[in-house]
Order: structure tokens, then sequence, then C-alpha cells
């Protein structure tokens, strides 16, 4: 008889099942915005909103993005000028300011994770609703890993360990049994991934390497 796969554990799934399994519904309470996000070529557009009640940050995709400053005030980021520079991706802005939103810049994950992991499936592991409804509405929002490789390279820069260190579970997780091209492939958002870039990548980013090796119990 065949065997429904969506039955079976996702720690144990092959990867080319897992890549066909529908994406779960979002979990845990229901995710308010604190980031409206807005490209500049988008009709209407006028990046001089700041007041009294938000602060526009300039991201480096070249989007903007307006955050309410009691909300900002949580993260590490300046809150000084109109618009605000912001060296990172507008996806690792919305990834920041929800993390600090709920924990601050010194706040660790609710789960305690049980080292080495070596699951496919974050959510089967995270105890916390508002961390299930956290990497469903915002880390998993688009598929591949781009969001999750953005966010490490901010949290890292911003010295928000407590969010590096879910971030690379959730990475781990995600990638997990998929061969070195495919994980590169993946982060890259590209179909052709050369020897070269993987090694470069894994000498640049040594969290990678980590994430990739396969464990024992």
């Amino acid at each position: 008889m065949p065997v429904d796969i969506k039955s079976v554990d996702p720690a144990i799934v092959k990867v080319e099942s897992k890549q066909d399994r529908a994406r779960p519904k979002p979990q845990g309470p229901v995710f308010v915005s604190f980031v409206q996000i807005v490209s500049k070529t988008e009709e209407g557009f006028n990046p001089a909103v700041t007041n009294d009640t938000h602060i526009v940050f300039h991201t480096s995709d070249d989007k903007y993005a307006s955050v309410a400053r009691g909300v900002a005030s949580k993260t590490p980021l300046s809150a000084a000028g109109d618009v605000v520079e912001f060296p990172y991706t507008a996806e690792a802005l919305v990834t920041i300011v929800h993390w600090c939103e709920k924990f601050g810049t010194q706040g660790s994950s609710e789960t305690q994770f049980a080292l080495p992991v070596t699951h496919t499936d974050l959510n089967v592991l995270l105890t916390s609703e508002w961390e299930k409804s956290f990497n469903n509405n915002i880390l998993s929002r688009h598929d591949g890993a781009d969001i999750l490789a953005s966010s490490i390279i901010a949290a890292e820069g911003l010295k928000l360990n407590g969010l590096l260190d879910f971030l690379i579970v959730a990475l781990g997780c995600s990638i997990r049994g998929k061969s070195d091209h495919d994980i590169l492939a993946t982060l890259h958002d590209s179909k052709t991934v050369e020897d070269d870039e993987i090694s470069a990548a894994k000498k640049k980013y040594v969290w990678l390497e980590g994430v990739t090796t396969p464990k024992t119990a």
C-alpha cells in the first residue's frame, strides 16, 4: 500500500519528497506586521513620511520601510535623520523588527534546542506558539532560504545573538539533507553554482559548514 508521506515524521522524509509537500498552514497567534515596505517605483511613493510616530528606513535593496517609533526603539537601529540608512535587505529589516519587538536586543528563543539539531521541520521543535507564528509568517513567507540568509547576516552585524542562534537553527532545518550545490542554489536563487562559489561561501560564512555537515546522534 502506498505510504502517504504527509503522515511520515518530517525528520525522515526524503528531500525529493519533502519538496513536494504543501507549505504548512500558519500556526500560533495572528501576526501583526510592524513594518510597511514600499518600493520607490510604486505609484504615489513618498519617502518623507517620517513624523513624530514613524521612522523611515532605506534598505540595501533600495526599498523604504516605515516603522513605528515605539517599535523601532526596541531595536538597535538608529533613529537619526529623516530617512535612516539600513545596510541590509528589507526582508532582514522585517525579521529584526519583529524579533526585537518581542524579545528586545538581548532576548533569546523561548525554545531550548537540544543539540545537535538534526530535524528538517523547525515547527516540530518549537515549543513557543509565538515562535511558530514567527517562523511561518516571517521567516517562511517565501520559498527558499533567502530570508534566512539575509537575516543571519543582519543579526550578526547588529550583534543580536539570540536571534542569530535561532536563525542558524532555522536555516539548518531548511537545508539539511541537500547537496552543497542545492544549498548554494537555494541561497542564491540560482540553478547553477560553481564549486569555487561553494568553497568561497563556506569560508566567508563559517556557520554554513556547521549547519550542512551531517550529524550523528
